[in-house]
């Protein structure tokens, strides 16, 4: 299973790592389930998923890539005091992203290597980031406008 997300989705879940960052397109319609971020993605769940015929799953990513300002910003809109997430973690999707507009979608795709292609296959050579090793991510939404038109199918 990889995750696919925002350059700062990305940014946040790797951060003091050397990880790389390689932006992607989707090589065929993908079938994405549509689930609500827990932050449970045990294997269990998500083998069951694959069982169902899915190609991953697409999610609001209610953590990753979301500055803590906003956070503090949508608790004291429903009067949650600091630290306290129980009332967000009860909203729907629309709602949070109502509250929270920085949230976006993220993707997990079970096979990667059968359903994406780094997007360096469809272009010269990503530029190398002076820091770290990780690459340019300007084109990573793009590439997720393609995932997220592929999972309409």
């Amino acid at each position: 299973n990889t995750h696919f997300g925002t350059a700062a989705q990305a940014n946040m879940r790797n951060s003091g790592d050397k990880a790389r960052m390689i932006p992607v397109l989707a090589k065929a319609v993908i079938r994405l389930a549509p689930m609500k971020d827990t932050g449970d993605w045990s294997k269990d769940k998500l083998a069951k998923l694959a069982k169902k015929g899915y190609d991953g799953v697409r999610y609001l990513n209610r953590y990753e890539g979301i500055p803590m300002e906003a956070f503090d910003r949508a608790r004291a809109k429903i009067g949650q005091r600091s630290g306290d997430d129980s009332g967000l973690d009860r909203l729907s999707d629309d709602q949070f992203k109502k509250l929270i507009p920085e949230a976006t979608e993220s993707v997990i795709i079970f096979d990667p290597k059968r359903h994406v292609r780094p997007l360096s296959a469809f272009q010269p050579a990503a530029k190398p980031r002076s820091s770290g090793g990780s690459l340019d991510l300007s084109e990573i939404d793009s590439a997720l406008a393609i995932i997220r038109r592929a999972r309409s199918n």
